[in-house]
């Protein structure tokens, strides 16, 4: 905000210096006795300060610098009131808007000194000064003769329009910070959350490899004992799970090194997720949809497989009977769109807490999904659209695809 608010004063500043200049030309013009070249170089010079100054980033300008221009300031417009008539000018209220542009940028010891010097500066302008000579300020007839009035007036105009012009943008920016700050504040809580339900699920995962290991004990007993061909491929359907299970507890406990991606061709990723599910034993047909001609690879890792896996199973556990799965590019984005003919998604659910209508289910399979997808920057969109759900997973290219 400092910055953005130190960009609005050079900004207030170059206009001041303008009109001086402006002032300063209309005076020669009539011949007034005041040290034009003098004024005019410094002018100059703190224009073109402030100019170097307007095209930097704030970062790079040191506060002694901005001190340094404040004091020029200070010179060529004591200097510009000495010549020009002191307290009797209209305009030496003007001295006021150097002194609002010090404190807004300054730091406090050198706003202590900048307000000694300008406090001196002001009083030896109003007891030391040149007479006005021949430019006089009197009553010439007419509203218009009166340079006096005039000169009151835009020095009035002036400094209201550069004071209220400045606390606007302050304002301004003021609330464009608190919004930030909340935004910023509201992504922390959710990345804190995050690492909270990570932690959780890695946790869980480890635990379940006990029970997991008993399973397969019992699995490879019941193998021994049971006849029937139709248990027997019950048995396979309960080998192959297992190892389901096995693959995504590895995955987790591996989360933080599964962060480096390998790069594999996106045809064969969607046969990875197509052949996953024709290996299941699924009551609800599954339609995979990719049909670019595009050679296209992705940075690829096992838990964006499984972000994945898992909002398709929730698809088909709610489904009826189909489910809908496409892969296309929009504009910026990799979109996965998952369609089911089931009950309606709340919109909110991802926000909920996590929750399960499955038989011995957490209910954390989605929300973990979407902090993985979120670790590519992407984003899950759900909508209700014609008695169909609609769920959009945006994977942005930029995140995604493989670029040489």
């Amino acid at each position: 905000m400092l910055d953005k608010i130190l960009k609005v004063v050079l900004f207030g500043r170059f206009f001041l210096i303008s009109f001086f200049a402006v002032i300063l030309i209309l005076m020669n013009t009539y011949s007034y006795p005041i040290p034009y070249s003098l004024l005019f170089f410094l002018l100059f010079i703190s224009g073109l300060i402030n100019l170097n100054f307007i095209f930097k980033k704030p970062s790079q300008i040191k506060n002694i610098y901005l001190f340094y221009q404040a004091n020029i300031d200070l010179i060529w417009i004591g200097l510009f009131f000495f010549f020009a008539g002191g307290y009797k000018n209209p305009l030496i209220f003007l001295m006021l808007i150097p002194m609002v542009s010090a404190a807004l940028t300054l730091y406090k010891k050198y706003l202590i000194i900048y307000s000694i010097e300008s406090i001196i500066t002001f009083s030896l302008v109003c007891f030391y000064t040149q007479p006005i000579s021949h430019l006089s300020m009197n009553y010439f007839g007419g509203f218009s003769g009166n340079l006096n009035l005039w000169g009151v007036l835009i020095a009035y105009l002036i400094i209201t329009s550069l004071i209220v012009w400045y606390f606007f943008w302050i304002m301004q920016l003021n609330r464009e910070s608190d919004e930030e700050f909340s935004k910023a504040k509201e992504l922390l809580l959710k990345k804190d959350k995050n690492i909270h339900m990570t932690s959780f699920a890695a946790t869980t995962a480890h635990q379940l490899g006990t029970p997991m290991a008993t399973i397969a004990m019992k699995y490879e007993e019941l193998s021994r004992m049971i006849t029937s061909e139709k248990a027997k491929d019950a048995l396979e359907v309960i080998k192959s799970q297992l190892f389901k299970c096995k693959d995504i507890i590895k995955s987790i406990n591996n989360y933080n090194f599964s962060k480096s991606k390998k790069n594999i061709q996106l045809s064969y990723f969607v046969k990875m997720l197509s052949d996953f599910y024709s290996q299941s034993m699924n009551r609800i047909k599954i339609n995979f949809n990719y049909e670019s001609k595009q050679n296209v690879k992705i940075k690829y890792d096992d838990m964006l497989f499984h972000s994945i896996i898992h909002i398709i199973d929730n698809a088909i556990h709610d489904s009826k009977s189909m489910v809908k799965v496409s892969l296309f590019f929009d504009n910026q984005n990799l979109v996965l769109e998952i369609q089911n003919d089931g009950k309606k998604f709340k919109k909110n659910i991802l926000d909920d807490k996590p929750k399960s209508k499955k038989d011995f289910g957490m209910g954390m399979g989605l929300y973990l999904s979407k902090i993985i997808i979120e670790r590519y920057e992407g984003s899950i969109d759900i909508h209700y659209v014609n008695n169909t759900n609609v769920v959009k997973v945006f994977l942005p290219q930029k995140s995604v695809i493989y670029r040489k």
